[in-house]
């Protein structure tokens, strides 16, 4: 039941405040990723620019492997194994991204631009994310969830919402958990000790942090992989929110994206099959239309991509 949930939800943010840090990154040996934050900020606008600035992977890989590199940013993505129903599946979410030089439709994983002021602490944002476009409901409310125990937020909530005409109600007798760390593998991706430093501290971040540079956005990503365990619920359903900008505005709505959460079905090996499904009221429901992945799915020398995307035909061939 999603009929009565709003197009737009939650508390309107104004994109002007958005600060961007940039990020040098590092390859230091083999195994070690630093990331030294930057005092350079810049506004959303700043960043675009940014990351239009197409570089020469060669000459990148041979920067990171140097002094460093200062990218245009450092986002954050949720590489989701999810289990349900006793079969495994990727999460992946449906997005027309329009931030790039060439705007594309992608099924790319659950991702975000973090803010300057969190960039120390990357994991913290990674869970304002999920909780933001990850909507699993079951009777017209959304199911709240954990990971590693620590409870997420609930930021459609009355309580959190000043607009009553915005706000979700969550149930209070169903819930979910994540736990960190899977076995999925994308291609090509850098691994190993990710540490973070600025502002005379060091961060280590976990085991199941990886990191990859995009030649063709100027731009860096953490991925964090999760397990996600779906419960069995009768009637659940997979949903998704995104941020969009107002009409000639900085102002930022939440748009409620009804089954825009696409489950790729995984073997017994963790390789994609080349099914795909959304979830409505407990059944999955096949996808039928072409999938076309992001560039985290794409080939990729010492963590680096060229391309933006890739289509899942391709990428099943080039599994294999």
């Amino acid at each position: 039941m999603t009929s009565k949930i709003p197009q737009i939800i939650g508390e309107p943010k104004d994109g002007s405040e958005f600060r961007n840090r940039r990020v040098r990154a590092q390859y230091v040996g083999e195994d070690d990723i630093l990331l030294n934050l930057s005092f350079d900020t810049t506004d959303f606008g700043g960043l675009l620019g940014l990351r239009g600035q197409r570089q020469d992977a060669s000459r990148l890989e041979e920067s990171l492997k140097g002094e460093g590199y200062l990218l245009a940013n450092v986002g954050i993505s949720g590489l989701f194994v999810v289990n349900y129903q006793r079969e495994n599946y990727l999460l992946t979410t449906m997005a027309e991204r329009v931030d790039r030089a060439e705007p594309d439709s992608v099924k790319k994983l659950l991702s975000g631009y973090v803010p300057a002021e969190i960039m120390y602490d990357p994991e913290r944002h990674m869970r304002i994310e999920i909780a933001e476009e990850f909507l699993p409901m079951i009777d017209g409310k959304v199911i709240p969830g954990t990971l590693d125990s620590v409870v997420l937020d609930r930021p459609y909530s009355k309580e959190n919402v000043s607009d009553p005409e915005r706000a979700v109600p969550y149930s209070e007798e169903h819930s979910y958990s994540i736990q960190k760390g899977n076995d999925f593998d994308l291609p090509g991706m850098k691994r190993g000790k990710i540490r973070i430093r600025g502002n005379g501290y060091e961060y280590a971040l976990d085991d199941n942090v990886e990191f990859h540079a995009a030649a063709d956005t100027n731009s860096g990503q953490l991925i964090f992989k999760y397990n996600l365990v779906l419960p069995n619920y009768s009637g659940l359903s997979l949903h998704h929110a995104e941020d969009k900008p107002r009409s000639q505005t900085s102002i930022l709505d939440a748009h409620f994206i009804e089954e825009g959460i696409l489950l790729l079905r995984l073997d017994p090996n963790l390789k994609l099959t080349g099914e795909a499904y959304t979830l409505a009221n407990g059944k999955l429901k096949p996808y039928t239309l072409p999938v076309v992945l992001s560039e985290a799915f794409a080939p990729k020398q010492n963590g680096i991509s060229t391309v933006g995307n890739i289509g899942l035909g391709e990428y099943i061939k080039a599994q294999n």
